[in-house]
């Protein structure tokens, strides 16, 4: 992932510190999302991303704010269906990267409550 977030990272710190933008709105993809929010709290530059990242807490996360409903909603909404649908058992297939791996354990309770036993891939 490190690779991925270079070019984010790179594009960020030159919009907050050589344009002196007051806010960087963006991405709608989770690592370019997390990169440009690492350079929001170095810079103070509130970021504005359309990312479905989790909930973050700390001073670091003071200057981002993310739009989509979160994760933890849709997977809690999801799993109603399934379990009004008559689902028996989830097969969890996912990404090997940071959005799958917050959808992994977003859905884990909600799959618990519904008593859905469930497997990951």
């Amino acid at each position: 992932m490190r690779l991925i977030q270079q070019k984010p990272t790179k594009i960020a710190k030159r919009l907050a510190s050589e344009h002196k933008v007051d806010a960087i709105i963006g991405s709608t993809t989770t690592p370019t999302a997390l990169a440009a929010i690492e350079v929001g709290a170095e810079s103070g530059t509130p970021v504005i991303t359309m990312a479905p990242i989790p909930p973050q807490t700390g001073e670091k996360h003071a200057w981002s704010f993310v739009t989509p409903q979160g994760i933890g909603v849709m997977a809690s909404a999801l799993v109603d269906v399934m379990k009004s649908a008559g689902v028996k058992n989830l097969g969890f297939i996912g990404f090997a990267d940071a959005h799958g791996e917050v959808w992994l354990q977003a859905i884990k309770a909600p799959l618990a409550t519904a008593g859905i036993p469930s497997s990951t891939v």
